[in-house]
């Protein structure tokens, strides 16, 4: 491992984000979203007489026919999007139609409003990829056309529509009030149940309105509305909510390292890492062959020593664990392995859906936490190697029993009736075991200790990554205290605005768990100066809780 170029960066971010102040974490946001398209919307407007700051998407053809009533929704803030000019289906338009659809609505807007116009959300939630680009042409920040369960946003952000954790319904008034015709107390009492399900992550809680629709159960928003109030909910709008996430935090300042024969002694460690503001360190404890770099060995616990000496000065030691990838064990235990869709064992990988893997996991994190005064257990490898794994018998036969099915389903049926909900359970299969894990920890030491897990920035941005490796930011979440996020290194203006796009979908789904970006170091880099550094912790700086470096590719070996 280059040590030297990660102390330089450190030291080039503790430069670079020492004028930022600390802002304090926000309450549950509700953010209150209504499309405005027809003329019955008008006196709905009046009837609703919506008080909390709140986001209107506004179609062109209404702003020029009611210029009047788009003013008064334009008050201080409430935010107003675009609903497209004229409310058609845009998969069925040619380039040219959704291009003019997204300005000219953006244009009559700004013009009646005197405010930018950045966030839109298209008709009937139909879009494509050829909307994303024409908004994103025509200057718009956001949009908001999916819903939870299938957001995506590698060309735009994204502020889905919020459902159920288990995709059952959507927070919308036309699917409960005009599809499944909900009384007043069952619509108020679900989207109270869904509030209550983010407030549990932090998570922001998403509605869709419409004025006509809503106005049939006003009574039953404005207790929502009041209810939500006195349980901590902060009612804001999208520019409000974007804002708040991006406001600077205390940053924290990671290292990972592995001993090796490179790594300096714990002495030398030490005085090079005070130097540059290190706060917290990773320490791998353990690699995918089941190599143990802790306890009693030819090194003479060199990790314990390190573990001492850092803690000694005020940082923060973390144990990086490797989770469910241990070649070893499975050697050992291969009845514990994962199977992959055609039947076969892995050689390497452990269910997570085994309650031998859960219980000889646990050992080993009370073990670690019992013998060594750590601040934190790191659970790396905490996933399905690809969409190939877990089809065990034992794993499908627990998922029928958990899913209630009076049989087993068989794999055609995984693949397409029960696709969801079997990759929904094998999301929670996956976080269930890092919430069994920090009970393991926390049984040792109390709350004294923070329990981390490390996932690919990517899988906030794609729903299909958490299909393939079971890790699903808001499930994971709920049960750990930090998440790590591994971010590629920044090399192009391409680039730093995905990163910019990754930061807002962990955040939003997220919640208020604190999150940590993690860069590799540059490959074939021999030395760290402002320039090459400075733009990418701009760009990865705001809003999140801590910046780490780990090995580079070639130097991390196993892990």
């Amino acid at each position: 491992m280059n040590m030297r170029l990660i102390l330089t960066t450190t030291a080039v971010i503790v430069f670079l984000i020492s004028v930022l102040s600390p802002a304090p974490a926000g309450a549950s946001p509700i953010l209150l979203s209504f499309d405005v398209e027809e003329s019955a919307d008008v006196p709905a407007l009046k009837k609703l007489d919506i008080s909390v700051p709140s986001t209107w998407f506004v179609t062109g053809e209404f702003a020029r026919r009611y210029p009047e009533a788009v003013r008064s929704l334009a008050s201080e803030g409430n935010t107003i999007g675009s609903h497209s000019d004229t409310h058609r289906h845009f998969r069925s338009l040619e380039p040219e139609s959704i291009r003019l659809e997204v300005t000219a609505s953006k244009k009559i807007l700004e013009s009646v409003t005197g405010k930018a116009v950045t966030w839109f959300r298209a008709p009937y939630l139909e879009y494509d990829d050829r909307l994303l680009q024409a908004l994103k042409s025509a200057g718009y920040q956001g949009d908001s056309s999916e819903k939870e369960s299938w957001a995506s946003q590698a060309t735009i952000l994204e502020l889905p529509i919020s459902n159920f954790i288990n995709s059952s319904l959507i927070a919308s008034d036309y699917d409960m009030i005009e599809e499944a015709h909900f009384d007043d107390q069952r619509f108020e009492g679900n989207l109270r149940k869904m509030y209550l399900e983010k407030v549990e992550s932090g998570q922001p809680f998403v509605v869709l309105l419409h004025p006509r629709i809503a106005v049939k159960k006003v009574g039953a928003l404005k207790k929502f509305i009041a209810w939500a109030g006195k349980h901590d909910g902060q009612f804001m709008s999208f520019n409000g909510y974007i804002t708040s996430i991006r406001e600077p935090r205390p940053l924290r300042r990671a290292v990972w390292i592995e001993l090796n024969r490179t790594t300096p002694d714990p002495g030398t460690l030490l005085a090079q890492l005070s130097a540059t503001g290190t706060t917290d360190v990773f320490i791998a404890a353990s690699d995918t062959l089941g190599n143990r770099y802790y306890g009693e060995g030819d090194t003479g616990d060199r990790f314990g020593k390190t573990v001492s000496i850092l803690r000694s000065k005020g940082i923060r030691v973390h144990a990086v664990l490797s989770v469910l990838a241990n070649a070893a064990t499975v050697g050992l235990h291969p009845d514990w392995a994962m199977h992959s869709k055609s039947g076969d064992p892995s050689d390497l990988w452990l269910s997570p859906s085994n309650p031998d893997v859960v219980d000889w996991l646990g050992g080993m994190v009370r073990e670690l936490v019992r013998n060594y005064r750590l601040d934190g257990i790191c659970l790396d490898k905490l996933a399905l190697p690809s969409s190939e794994f877990d089809y065990s018998p034992m794993v499908i036969s627990t998922y029928a029993s958990d899913a209630r099915f009076d049989r087993t389903p068989s794999f055609s049926e995984l693949m397409n009736s029960d696709y969801t909900s079997w990759c929904t359970w094998k999301s929670q299969q996956i976080a269930d075991l890092a919430g069994a894990l920090k009970k393991s920890a926390e049984g040792e030491r109390g709350k004294n200790i923070e329990i981390s897990t490390i996932v690919p920035a990517s899988t906030a941005i794609n729903y299909r990554e958490p299909e393939s490796s079971g890790q699903n930011v808001e499930m994971l979440g709920r049960k750990v205290d930090l998440l790590v996020a591994d971010l590629p290194w920044p090399g192009t203006p391409e680039e730093l605005e995905a990163i910019s796009l990754k930061l807002v979908a962990l955040r939003v789904q997220a919640g208020n768990r604190p999150i940590l970006f993690r860069l590799p170091q540059p490959a074939g880099s021999e030395s760290a100066n402002q320039n090459t550094f400075s733009d990418p912790v701009v760009a990865v700086s705001q809003g999140i809780d801590g910046i780490g470096f780990a090995p580079g590719p070639k130097e991390r070996g196993q892990q």
